[in-house]
């Protein structure tokens, strides 16, 4: 930093950089700023060399007042902003709105006062051009009203015989002729047509009539080859040509843009309602895929609590005939229902966790729940047909489950210490065959649960889950209660479909 000195009489510098506004503006430059005076007593720096104001060089003898007055005001900073506090939003206008509903009225307003004057019939005074206009703007509103004062206007014509007057109503005719076919009501679109079809037989009345006269007479006294009918037809053409120009073009342009406007209209609807039946299909696929996932969740929780609450009900019973000598036996029986409560806590976490995995059988097989239920102290007797084969993870669920669902019944309903055979048939061909899973257990007819179930053999909630299970994959379920030497037996088959392309067969699929 370079200095500079302030006065060389008291060698005092006060350093000032290029950053200070007391600098000139891209000088790296510093300013000279005189010490303060020991004499004046107050130690104040000089004006020029406080901050935020631009440094000026003063002479204490031509300025005494420098280190005794007051400090002039500070200079503001140059920041490009407007002076000022910044200036509201202006509110809108209010011509911006009418101008945007009704440019059509305001249109047509202006329009028919000007061609009523350049059309020569100013000799009537402006008057009439000016509620002819008044008229003609009600016809996107009020089109009724203004078919109604067309009809005033052409009958106080025909009494006053006011001809100048009534040409500026004629300017506001295909305009109301417009406005009831485009936007009236179905009243006044009847009426208008009404008067599409009457207006040109009272004007041909009224304009030719003497002529029509004319022709009769000569018509009854010279015969028809003496009628004129060059000039009758020029006469009437002029009529037709009007008629068509003032009524029917108008009134079918805006009968065409009503059209139009309609079919958008019910195009709208229908997509509104479709958007809306979508909607509601979507809610209602909603609901029942909510109610098929409630059902599937207590399903396989009947199926893994049931047959577990099954197994260890039979453990503890047959615990109960165990003598009190036979502690080795107690102590496998109560290990085998820590295994059973145990697996029971696994499965019904497997089925309520959330995971790819959810709903999936036990890697073990069918083999290993058989095994568990003779491990339990039943007597199950298994009969496998054929060769077993692996099968899809969807196959094995719903086989695993449903052979689950068949044990628990055959254990809760059945007699106690009575065998449960088991038999599993394997198709030798596996095109379009399927798996039999069949579970015969002896009926329990002195438990009052299982006297009550003989009458329920085709509903309840195990049943039920096993025939959805089955026919789901195209499957189906069969139970039936029989008489055989040892009593009353209770089968339930299954039948399984196994697809060919899905069944792992030597090595290949």
């Amino acid at each position: 930093m370079t200095t500079t000195p302030a006065s060389e009489a008291d060698g005092h510098t006060v350093p000032v950089t290029s950053e200070h506004p007391a600098a000139a503006p891209g000088s790296g430059e510093t300013v000279p700023v005189p010490a303060p005076d020991p004499s004046a007593g107050t130690g104040e720096l000089p004006t020029g060399a406080s901050t935020g104001s631009p440094a000026r060089p003063r002479n204490e003898a031509s300025d005494p007042s420098y280190w005794r007055g007051s400090p002039p005001p500070a200079t503001a900073w140059e920041t490009g902003l407007p002076a000022g506090p910044p200036g509201l939003p202006r509110p809108p206008q209010w011509w911006g709105p009418v101008l945007t509903r009704w440019w059509p009225e305001i249109a047509v307003g202006l329009a028919i006062p000007v061609l009523f004057l350049w059309t020569g019939s100013a000799a009537t005074g402006l008057a009439p051009g000016v509620l002819a206009a008044g008229t003609a703007m009600t016809f996107r509103r009020l089109p009724g009203l203004g078919l109604a004062l067309l009809w005033a206007a052409a009958g106080l014509t025909f009494v006053t015989g006011t001809i100048g007057s009534a040409m500026a109503f004629v300017l506001a005719v295909p305009v109301i002729a417009f406005g009831c076919a485009r936007y009236g009501s179905r009243a006044t679109l009847v009426l208008s047509l009404l008067s599409l079809v009457v207006t040109p037989i009272i004007g041909a009345l009224l304009i030719a009539r003497p002529s029509l006269q004319n022709v009769i007479d000569i018509w009854r006294t010279q015969g028809p080859a003496a009628v004129p009918w060059g000039a009758g037809i020029s006469r009437i053409l002029p009529i037709v040509l009007a008629w068509l120009a003032l009524l029917v073009v108008p009134w079918g342009v805006g009968r065409f843009m009503r059209s139009l406007e309609t079919a958008r209209l019910r195009e709208a609807e229908a997509q509104q309602r479709r958007a809306h039946a979508e909607r509601e299909r979507g809610y209602a696929q909603q609901v029942a895929d909510l109610k098929a996932g409630q059902a599937q969740l207590a399903r396989d929780v009947h199926d893994v609590v049931g047959h577990s609450l099954a197994v260890i009900l039979a453990q503890a019973e047959s615990a109960q005939y165990l003598h009190d000598d036979e502690t080795d036996k107690m102590r496998e029986t109560l290990a085998n229902v820590a295994t059973s409560a145990r697996r029971s806590l696994r499965d019904v976490r497997a089925v309520l966790t959330p995971s790819p995995n959810a709903g999936q059988p036990p890697a073990t097989g069918l083999d290993a729940l058989i095994d568990g239920v003779a491990t339990a102290g039943n007597d199950v007797r298994r009969t496998v047909t054929g060769t077993p084969r692996p099968l899809p993870p969807d196959l094995e669920q719903i086989a695993y489950r449903v052979l689950q669902e068949m044990l628990t019944n055959a254990l809760k309903h059945g007699r106690r210490g009575g065998p449960v055979w088991v038999e599993q048939e394997w198709p030798v061909e596996w095109r379009a065959a399927y798996l039999r899973i069949e579970v015969r257990n002896l009926i329990d007819q002195t438990s009052p649960e299982a006297t009550a179930t003989g009458s329920r053999r085709g509903g309840g909630l195990g049943l039920d889950g096993m025939r959805y299970r089955l026919e789901s994959a195209g499957g189906q379920l069969r139970v039936e209660e029989s008489t055989e030497a040892g009593g009353r037996v209770f089968t339930a088959v299954a039948w399984l479909p196994l697809r060919a392309a899905e069944v792992d067969v030597e090595g290949t699929r």
